[in-house]
């Protein structure tokens, strides 16, 4: 549930021509490399850490694209060069539990599958940081969702994308650590 890359809306660089497309949990063999791929670019310095690492992130989107409400978006040019996906939360959920200061609010952090949808990943290549891709990617895939509102999350010491889900119009709402070896999280909340 990171964000990387440059948060500063101003852009020097025309925007690249970039074609979206849409991809539910069924299709998601499909794209399954790419996403990998993507991963794999944008995380680079930070793979040979336990959380981070290429095959704990594929065993995560693996199971994130068999839940239920499952969608993803990657941006093309003439290349993959970034992806957005998440899931609705499912009535089972834990994301809420583990939030500090703790949710007490019973009517806040129940779900039914259909009221929440949280946001895993906003990813763009390096080279193609600065121009807004990952602000279209984000905010195709939330135009095709229907649930009340959105939660997304980010490593605590990542203060770039902090203030790009504060700018898009999340609120933070606590810290996270969903279970060791992940590392603390910020996470926030928008309306849909």
């Amino acid at each position: 549930m990171l964000l990387t890359g440059k948060v500063d809306d101003t852009m020097t660089n025309p925007k690249p021509r970039i074609g979206l497309r849409h991809y539910a949990g069924h299709e998601f063999s499909a794209i399954r490399n790419i996403t990998i791929d993507l991963y794999r670019e944008a995380f680079e310095h930070e793979i040979d850490e336990p959380f981070w690492s290429v095959e704990k992130y594929s065993q995560r989107i693996e199971r994130h694209a068999a839940m239920s409400g499952f969608s993803a978006v990657i941006a093309y040019t003439d290349e993959p060069v970034g992806f957005a996906y998440g899931i609705a939360l499912p009535p089972t959920t834990r994301w809420w539990a583990t939030i500090q200061p703790p949710l007490t609010d019973p009517t806040f952090t129940r779900e039914d599958g259909h009221r929440t949808f949280a946001l895993f990943e906003v990813i763009v290549k390096p080279h193609h940081q600065g121009h807004g891709i990952g602000r279209r990617i984000h905010d195709d895939l939330l135009a095709q969702r229907i649930e009340q509102r959105v939660t997304i999350a980010t490593n605590h010491d990542n203060i770039r994308a902090r203030n790009t889900y504060l700018k898009w119009g999340y609120h933070h709402i606590g810290t996270r650590q969903p279970a060791p070896p992940a590392p603390l999280l910020d996470v926030f909340l928008r309306a849909g």
